[in-house]
């Protein structure tokens, strides 16, 4: 079964690389990348989860608010430390996220969030609907393909009817890999019909 899945996988990164053209997403970001307009119960959460660190820990804190992403041999900026695997380092993470100007320095903070073990994908969702940078999305749905919860679901499918073919693809491959992306198949079937 599992290697059913994966055929099924790469078929559809396949068929979705064949899709139609895709126009460049060219739209300037605001601060952040997103929209004024960002709210959900999560905000009220991390700030929560953050002034507790500072309060409870603030050098912990101070290292998580300062550590920047270092690049990998592929080229990619990651965060790397001890100190990320922390459940508030998700909460910090994130409120540095919504502080980023630059789409390059959004996406460490994307990729280290399932190593917190922290509570981010309530999040995610909702900041892939503000996120202009198709990159960033794309990193979104990859790590939602890690995650735990239905909202991680909720995301995936949500990737499924991105503009964005680099975002769709990474949604296909998180579907496969999430082990509840079954829930995600008639998403996945309508995005193959967007051709």
């Amino acid at each position: 079964m599992k290697h059913l899945r994966n055929i099924l996988v790469i078929a559809v990164a396949v068929a979705m690389v064949g899709c139609a053209d895709q126009a460049a997403d060219s739209a300037t970001a605001g601060p952040g990348g997103k929209t004024d307009s960002v709210a959900g119960e999560w905000q009220t959460r991390i700030a929560k989860e953050v002034k507790d660190l500072q309060d409870n820990d603030p050098h912990l804190w101070r290292t998580l608010n300062d550590i920047e992403g270092k690049p990998t041999r592929k080229g990619f900026l990651r965060i790397r430390g001890s100190e990320l695997h922390h459940p508030a380092a998700a909460a910090v993470f994130l409120t540095r996220y919504l502080s980023e100007k630059e789409a390059q320095a959004r996406l460490p903070l994307v990729e280290a969030l399932p190593r917190t073990g922290g509570t981010y994908e309530d999040a995610i969702v909702e900041l892939m609907d503000s996120e202009r940078d198709d990159s960033v999305r794309a990193m979104m749905v990859g790590v939602l393909g890690q995650g735990k919860t239905a909202k991680s679901v909720e995301g995936i499918v949500k990737g499924l009817g991105d503009s964005a073919i680099k975002v769709r693809l990474e949604a296909a491959v998180s579907a496969g890999r999430h082990t509840g992306g079954a829930g995600a198949s008639a998403a996945l079937q309508a995005s193959l019909g967007d051709s």
